[in-house]
């Protein structure tokens, strides 16, 4: 029997299918569960090396929520914390089924703070990006920046790469491309990237008005948004 995730209520579940949807769009792969106590985070990649010689960064996208499991397998569990990559698809389509079967509740109707019961695929699959991992603390402030400013930064990123390999190119000049637009540093303080901005528009995570914070932990950086986080590993870092 696969595990279970029972989900809080139904506005934490369509926010989750947005996110999910989201990332489906960069890379229809992979998604890593983690789950202790009440809260399960996802995570999904947005960037990552493509080899041994790529220099791109490892950039991460997490969201989290309250979520409680059930009927987890002893190979699931690492560590004390439920622990496994499944496909993308797979929990989009259980997604959902879910909104389907208990329709589109209106906010503020007496259903959508009801539960939901979100089977994990049985699937597992072997992700280079999953095995990494990212510091649980020592986190340090190293600055701030407006949502305005990475969102800013993410367009002109997705403007020269359109610009710089239009039609049907090789596809290491396409990720060559890539690599020299979202490496750029955009923050010298932090050595924030325009890569680390590009996920965080991508996966919904910025709001007009609103201060993003950027802390570091050794070669990782991570913005910090109300919607999500994005966490970045320096290529100089494996």
């Amino acid at each position: 029997m696969s595990p279970v995730l029972r989900i809080s209520d139904l506005h934490a579940a369509r926010d989750l299918e947005s996110f999910l949807g989201r990332a489906g769009r960069i890379e229809d792969g992979a998604v890593r569960i983690v789950q202790a106590g009440t809260v399960a985070a996802f995570w999904v990649p947005v960037l990552r090396p493509q080899g041994l010689l790529d220099t791109s960064p490892l950039v991460l996208g997490v969201r989290a929520l309250r979520a409680e499991l059930q009927g987890a397998a002893d190979d699931d569990v690492h560590a004390g914390a439920f622990d496994a990559t499944v496909p993308l698809r797979g929990l989009l389509d259980r997604l959902a089924r879910l909104r389907s079967a208990g329709g589109d509740a209106p906010s503020g109707e007496a259903d959508a703070a009801a539960g939901f019961d979100l089977a994990v695929p049985p699937e597992r699959l072997r992700e280079s990006w999953a095995g990494i991992a990212a510091p649980t603390g020592g986190w340090t402030l190293a600055g701030a920046m407006s949502a305005a400013t990475l969102i800013a930064a993410a367009d002109q990123g997705i403007a020269e790469v359109a610009d710089a390999v239009p039609g049907n190119l090789g596809t290491a000049l396409v990720e060559r491309v890539r690599t020299e637009v979202w490496t750029r540093v955009i923050d010298e303080q932090s050595g924030l990237t325009s890569g680390a901005a590009f996920a965080a528009l991508s996966l919904g995570f910025l709001r007009s008005g609103e201060e993003t914070r950027i802390l570091t932990a050794g070669a990782w950086l991570r913005l910090e948004t109300t919607q999500g986080n994005v966490l970045l590993r320096s290529s100089s870092a494996r």
